[in-house]
């Protein structure tokens, strides 16, 4: 399954940090948790504004966790589908619900 996690401690990591943007002391928090979204990055400001648990104000280092199967393993079960290579950016649009994040891709 898979698992993403926002890890500011990894050591020389470009995005670790003691503190984030807003002030705040910084969390290992995981965002996707055996394939279930866990949790958003919501900074001050639109926590107070939707009324929602402040998380924090921008990610760190991005972790996805190996899982128990190869990359062949998972191509052959899928057939048909979209492998991302790479991330460029990203949006959440809290309002609908909907998660936007640009990427390198190949269709297989």
């Amino acid at each position: 399954m898979f698992t993403l996690t926002d890890d500011p401690f990894i050591e020389k990591g470009l995005g670790s940090r003691l503190y984030d943007g807003d002030g705040f002391a910084a969390m290992k928090r995981t965002i996707v948790g055996e394939g279930k979204l866990e949790n958003f990055f919501i900074d001050w400001y639109y926590s107070r504004k939707l009324n929602c648990e402040y998380t924090t104000a921008r990610g760190s280092n991005l972790v996805i966790s190996p899982g128990e199967k190869s990359l062949s393993q998972l191509m052959k079960e899928v057939g048909k589908g979209i492998l991302i290579t790479g991330f460029i950016g990203g949006n959440f649009k809290f309002h609908n619900r909907r998660f936007f994040y640009g990427g390198y891709r190949k269709i297989i």
